[in-house]
């Protein structure tokens, strides 16, 4: 499904700029590469990726920690290396529960809400003790999952079939409440072979029914074969069923 027009120019400004820039071309940037994700729109994309390279033959002498300095280090050389190759990290964030689902105030859910960082590595050359970088802004990430998930809603609930909760933080108007209604689910996260899912995300719309309201609830992960985290993503309070798609149930749901 493709929605012309679907925002206008200041929020696509937005959300272009501060969250699909930083987190398709900084964050994601090189497992895009690897994989050749998002090829077939850019005829231009360069088919090797620049790598700084210690060369370390002798045994006492191992590639250092810290950050190339080839000013200082005539060891240090930038190899181009094929896309296919790259020793691509994936960095990801972990998460408690979106705040509403654990029961605490949007003020408590801040609390404690990033855990960690999990670490997913890619091809290693023996012989080539590499420098990679790999950044990550957890707001964009989070932002990014408010923009899926709400994409999602809208999809198999319709505009009018829940009350939107991501607004703000999709359009960076008020990120504070962002751990009240974005977190990790406790949906297994083994890994998927290629064969069951068709592309490199994973996307689950399903109501949550609780005591006094119901939810709509999207569940995303990225590249499903490395067995990332899962993340929950409260799209909003149920109103009503939309166009009628089918939706898939999440864990916990009905």
């Amino acid at each position: 499904m493709i929605l012309l027009k679907a925002s206008c120019n200041v929020c696509q400004y937005e959300i272009n700029k501060n969250i699909e820039q930083p987190f398709l071309r900084q964050s994601f940037k090189e497992i895009r590469y690897k994989r050749g994700i998002g090829e077939r729109r850019n005829k231009a994309r360069s088919g090797n990726l620049p790598l700084s390279v210690h060369r370390s033959t002798a045994a006492e002498t191992s590639p250092p920690d810290s950050p190339p300095d080839p000013g200082k280090d005539e060891l240090w050389i930038t190899e181009h290396v094929a896309n296919k190759d790259y020793p691509t990290w994936v960095v990801m964030p972990r998460l408690q529960a979106p705040g509403i689902l654990r029961g605490v105030t949007e003020e408590q859910s801040s609390e404690n809400h990033i855990t960690g960082f999990e670490l997913t590595a890619g091809l290693h050359d023996q012989e080539l003790g590499a420098y990679v970088a790999q950044l990550l802004d957890p707001t964009v990430f989070m932002r990014m999952l408010a923009k899926i998930a709400h994409g999602a809603a809208v999809v198999c609930f319709g505009l009018d079939g829940f009350e939107a909760s991501l607004s703000s933080i999709i359009t960076g108007k008020d990120l504070s409440n962002i751990p009240f209604w974005i977190g990790e689910s406790d949906t297994s996260n083994d890994p998927t072979s290629s064969e069951e899912i068709p592309s490199q995300v994973m996307v689950k719309a399903g109501i949550l029914k609780l005591p006094t309201f119901t939810l709509v609830v999207i569940d995303i992960q990225f590249f499903v074969d490395l067995a990332t985290p899962v993340y929950r993503v409260v799209a909003g309070k149920h109103i009503k069923d939309g166009f009628g798609l089918k939706r898939h149930n999440v864990a916990g749901s009905d």
